[in-house]
């Protein structure tokens, strides 16, 4: 099973956003030992990456392709806005500053009306990124159950060079 430190794999789907930005989700939780998972799909496949914390700016991490076509489709709704990038206007800015909380769902509405762009399409002073589903024990398959160990093994061992391994299950 081949995984990639998760700073390399957040640049691999970062690509593969600005070719294609259109139907993706993602979803974040806490595993059964508690370091966290993110799942990011597109149409056509599904990634996880396992990090220590989501809280700090450069995780300690690794992540890797855990399905195609066949487990995207169990992971993307037409239900709920896809996530994406999306420009924010100044209208919505000034919404925001000002705080109206009558208004913050309507504001919220309003940005995700807007398809999702390629990030070096968006002009605007503002980007919204999301929505982000949350949740816990994601599984798709009993494969990506296996590739989920081979990732906590493989990130506590990280985790332990790095000196980070005291204290997390």
């Amino acid at each position: 099973m081949k995984y990639k430190p998760a700073k390399r794999t957040f640049e691999e789907l970062t690509r593969k956003y600005n070719k294609n930005p259109k139907g993706w989700m993602m979803a974040a939780g806490h595993d059964d030992r508690g370091y966290f998972d993110i799942f990011v799909s597109n149409p056509n496949e599904v990634w996880q990456v396992k990090v220590d914390s989501i809280y700090k700016p450069t995780p300690v991490g690794l992540g890797m392709k855990v399905g195609g076509k066949a487990e995207a489709r169990k992971v993307l709704s037409d239900k709920e806005p896809s996530f994406g990038f999306r420009p924010v206007s100044e209208n919505l800015i000034e919404s925001i500053v000002n705080n109206r909380e009558e208004d913050m769902s309507s504001v919220l509405s309003q940005i995700l009306k807007v398809e999702p762009m390629r990030l070096s399409e968006i002009r605007s002073p503002v980007i919204a990124g999301g929505p982000i589903g949350h949740g816990d024990k994601f599984r798709l398959s009993k494969k990506q159950a296996e590739m989920d160990l081979e990732l906590r093994k493989n990130l506590k061992r990280l985790m332990f060079k790095e000196g980070i391994g005291l204290g997390y299950g």
